[in-house]
């Protein structure tokens, strides 16, 4: 038998071809399905022998081309005459999903990058007019807007698209994106909207976790520093916490010890001991700007049940936060 897919073109389709033994004690012989397609010389096999179903995946692995008109991919069964098989397709959302992580996943990396250029053009902005630079979600939100970017690129995309480049220099050129999915049949005209979706999805959570990493750093690189500089000196914890809260009330003394062990050893050293320092302190500020962020609602909250309680006036938003 065979089951002709005219429809099936895309990468993206994916479906699963179900053959299921209805009337059969026993299989004679071994039940096969194929799926053939001529323009990629593509074929996948599965075999049953017994009265277990059988599941096909009904994918492609390139588009079909455009020149291309006949044949269509297809699927050969071949069954046992003395049984009854029902023979049925199902739509496969999972190897969809996984057909797209394949084909467009080395492109978020740019879709990514042109977000976080958004987002610092943003608090850059904020900067600038109110004095006070976002946070990194907030300027996310407000500053990685797709309409900014996207029709643009698509434009100027168009524009310097291969057939537009004259024939002698375009073997000086590379072949433009534009045109690579175009010939291969992978553009659609909801493909950067899609793209610009998924990479801002994934930079809101790189964000978070960006915040969490930095919260965790910088609490166990303090008990390190703690701990080390207590064994080097050999003093207490509690000698250690005022040494180390002394640094930070006068911080050119680690400048000025940098220095100076790059004058008796070497400029490696003075390196990593300046950088530890200061990732520390930008690890400490920002976990004190966290926590003020985190505890800031809880305490409006609070501020807002006590005054209904006791008849006041709920203090502004923004004076809390």
């Amino acid at each position: 038998y065979t089951l002709d897919l005219p429809q099936l073109e895309r990468p993206w389709q994916a479906y699963r071809l179900v053959i299921q033994a209805q009337t059969c004690t026993n299989l004679s012989q071994p039940v096969v399905a194929t799926l053939r397609v001529p323009w990629s010389h593509q074929h996948s096999s599965v075999v049953i022998r017994n009265n277990e179903g059988l599941t096909l995946p009904i994918m492609l692995h390139t588009a079909r081309p455009a020149e291309w008109t006949v044949p269509s991919p297809y699927v050969t069964l071949f069954l046992d005459s003395k049984c009854t098989f029902s023979v049925r397709i199902e739509s496969a959302p999972v190897d969809s999903l996984a057909q797209l992580v394949r084909l467009f996943s080395s492109q978020l990396v740019a879709y990514v990058a042109a977000i976080l250029l958004l987002t610092l053009r943003q608090q850059m902005m904020s900067l600038s007019s109110q004095q006070h630079c976002l946070l990194f979600h907030h300027a996310l939100l407000q500053g990685a807007k797709p309409y900014y970017v996207l029709p643009a690129v698509k434009i100027a995309s168009s524009t310097l698209s291969w057939s537009n480049v004259p024939e002698p220099l375009r073997f000086l050129l590379p072949t433009p994106d534009l045109s690579s999915l175009q010939q291969s049949g992978l553009d659609f005209l909801l493909l950067p909207l899609f793209l610009y979706s998924v990479a801002f999805a994934l930079t809101f959570l790189l964000g978070l976790l960006a915040y969490v990493a930095i919260v965790c750093s910088g609490s166990t690189l303090n008990k390190f520093a703690l701990k080390f500089v207590g064994k080097l000196a050999g003093v207490s914890r509690t000698w250690t916490d005022w040494l180390m809260a002394a640094v930070d009330k006068v911080p050119f003394v680690v400048s000025v010890a940098m220095v100076a062990i790059l004058l008796s050893s070497c400029g490696g050293l003075a390196m990593v001991i300046g950088t530890f320092y200061y990732f520390m302190r930008v690890c400490g500020m920002y976990e004190d700007y966290i926590e003020q962020l985190f505890f800031a609602p809880i305490k409006y909250i609070k501020d807002m049940v006590m005054a209904r309680w006791r008849g006041r006036q709920l203090p502004v938003v923004d004076d809390v936060i």
